[in-house]
């Protein structure tokens, strides 16, 4: 009894001992709901399943630890009279405390939305991912700026209004200083707004061609055909010349035949009608003409244009090599050579 009826720091051991059974039971039993929640979350996270229970589950779990325990000290201290000014550092401590917590709370709804919007419309819309990773990153540096700037505010012997101004005059120093990467900065949203390309699209820019792997806020990512990695800072790749092959809808082919002169003028007026009725004959081929428009040294030339209606450059291989090699099998049935190149060489005796 001559313990609870001491003293510490003028406040009773009593109700030191009350304020410390609270702060041991608020931590233990927000520690094992934090706990319970998590491992939901990961159970649900292994299953594949996305939903709101999913969400829920990985909010509650985001929670800091260091949250929980100044949120128990808190919890425990409202018993405690202590003086005024500790009162008001606690009371500023645990306001930090719960704004940081929310901004993590906050980032965990942020991709929650985005995740949710980008998976619905990944395959209707693939430029609309991009968008959405952009909006994103502003919407965390939103969160985060607000967060910051209400923590100022709360800080004693600060003024918010005088320190926005001095980080005005401020920002536009360090925009000089950093004008090359804020060009890239600028030109990334450039990007995510008008999309001349999106994740996944096949692009040749100057000599370099690949497939985009990630368009970030400096640099975009591209993987050559080759396997290395290309990286283009996003000023650089607006100025070049950008050839997106992922939006074409089809392929013009022009073939060039040479057949011998030697070739029956019959024969040659049922060439084109030859090669018309063998592209016809495809699937996911257009023919367009096809026409005799050279005769010369090396033959009888004849023009062939026709369009394959496919973006993937196998199916676009495969179909010129069908057709390729259903002209030679056709040109063999019906006896007509292909012209090949030949020199004649005239030798004489300058002295007769």
């Amino acid at each position: 009894m001559d313990l609870l009826d001491n003293t510490l720091f003028d406040i009773p051991m009593i109700l030191w001992i009350v304020a410390l059974a609270i702060l041991i039971g608020v931590f233990a039993v927000t520690w094992i709901l934090r706990s319970i929640f998590l491992k939901r979350y990961k159970r649900l996270s292994a299953s594949g399943i996305q939903d709101l229970n999913l969400f829920i589950a990985g909010e509650i779990g985001r929670t800091s630890i260091i949250f929980l325990m100044i949120l128990s000290f808190y919890v425990a201290s409202l018993v405690l009279p202590f003086e005024v000014r500790f009162r008001i550092f606690i009371n500023l401590v645990m306001e930090i405390t719960l704004l940081v917590q929310v901004g993590i709370w906050g980032m965990g709804i942020i991709n929650y939305l985005i995740d949710r919007k980008a998976r619905a419309s990944i395959e209707d819309d693939p430029s609309l991912v991009t968008t959405l990773v952009a909006m994103q990153k502003i919407a965390q540096f939103v969160v985060w700026t607000v967060i910051i700037l209400i923590v100022l505010e709360n800080l004693p012997g600060i003024e918010i209004t005088s320190l926005i101004a001095g980080l005005g005059i401020t920002g536009i120093a360090v925009a000089l200083a950093v004008q090359n990467i804020l060009g890239d900065l600028f030109s990334s949203l450039s990007i995510v707004l008008d999309k001349p390309f999106v994740l996944g699209d096949s692009i040749t820019v100057d000599q370099f061609a690949g497939t985009v792997e990630k368009i970030g806020m400096k640099s975009t990512r591209v993987r050559s055909f080759q396997g290395e990695e290309l990286i283009f800072s996003n000023s650089d790749l607006l100025s070049s010349r950008i050839q997106n092959f992922k939006r074409m809808q089809r392929r013009r082919t022009i073939l060039n035949l040479h057949v011998s002169s030697d070739t029956p003028a019959e024969k040659l007026k049922q060439i084109p009608e030859m090669i018309a009725e063998i592209i016809r004959g495809q699937q996911q081929v257009t023919f367009d003409r096809a026409h005799l428009f050279d005769i010369g040294g090396a033959g009888i030339s004849y023009e062939v244009v026709y369009f394959i209606e496919t973006q993937d450059y196998t199916v676009y291989m495969d179909r010129r090599q069908v057709i390729n090699l259903a002209i030679l099998n056709r040109f063999q049935e019906e006896s007509i050579q292909f012209a090949t190149p030949s020199q004649t060489v005239y030798i004489g005796n300058p002295g007769v």
